[in-house]
């Protein structure tokens, strides 16, 4: 499994373990079952990730809509999960190998509802490649919010891909073109244009997996602290992996 150029922090020189006791669910979501993993007490060791978000430098996202702070994570942490992953049959990917532009960092949601884009009050695909994969691990307290998971109203659709891409985005801007003014907040259940289709809950040390593609959101609760402070805020470990095909020699 190819590792070079991976993106991540070496600022953590021990060694995350996984939890041998570790308790793994397998859920088929919507109608177009995708697969979605959700693992409780994933590491042996969480605090010890804790640990190093306390003393890193996080910084406000501008190269995508994530609405808060990010940092790197552990290298050390980075590979765990990848040997994890490589290992997984559920989502068909184990004869593949690990593309050099996989990352992870640590994530806070910081930015206040009136300060948000129309495009970061919807749900949305980190990309529209069926072969990446994204995973969340929540650092947190429960009441800061899991993750939820939904299907365009309009065209059926639950995730994306190459084909489906151009559909969605012109129907959905000829959507919020007639809708008039829509409520500046996070999605929070269901609404006239998305309907939820499964929720996650949050919980200390549960990492959930699902494909990248799949349309998503931050289910953040409407008494959110929106706080930058890793002990108290909607800390996670959010890794995103690309798988690509063995190159024949």
């Amino acid at each position: 499994m190819e590792r070079e150029n991976i993106k991540g922090s070496a600022a953590f020189s021990g060694e995350f373990r996984l939890n041998a006791q570790a308790s793994i669910q397998i859920y088929a979501v919507g109608n177009e079952r995708l697969p979605l993993v959700v693992i409780d007490d994933f590491l042996e060791n969480p605090t010890d990730l804790v640990g190093v978000a306390l003393n890193s430098h996080f910084q406000p996202v501008t190269a995508n809509l994530y609405p808060g702070i990010r940092a790197p994570v552990p290298t050390a942490y980075l590979h765990l999960v990848f040997d994890y992953l490589s290992k997984l049959t559920v989502f068909n990917l184990t004869n593949l190998k690990i593309a050099p532009h996989s990352c992870g960092d640590y994530s806070l949601v910081t930015v206040q509802p009136d300060q948000l884009k129309m495009m970061q009050c919807l749900p949305h695909a980190d990309s529209k490649n069926p072969q990446q994969l994204a995973t969340v691990h929540y650092l947190c307290a429960p009441e800061l919010g899991g993750t939820a998971f939904y299907r365009h109203r309009s065209t059926g659709f639950e995730s994306m891909d190459g084909d489906r891409l151009e559909l969605y985005e012109s129907t959905l801007k000829t959507e919020l073109k007639t809708a008039g003014r829509l409520e500046r907040n996070y999605i929070l259940g269901s609404n006239e244009f998305f309907e939820e289709i499964a929720v996650v809950g949050a919980a200390f040390n549960r990492l959930i997996i699902y494909r990248s593609a799949m349309l998503h959101s931050g289910a953040i609760p409407r008494n959110f602290n929106f706080s930058a402070d890793p002990r108290i805020g909607r800390l996670t470990a959010n890794v995103f992996v690309q798988f690509r095909r063995q190159s024949s020699l």
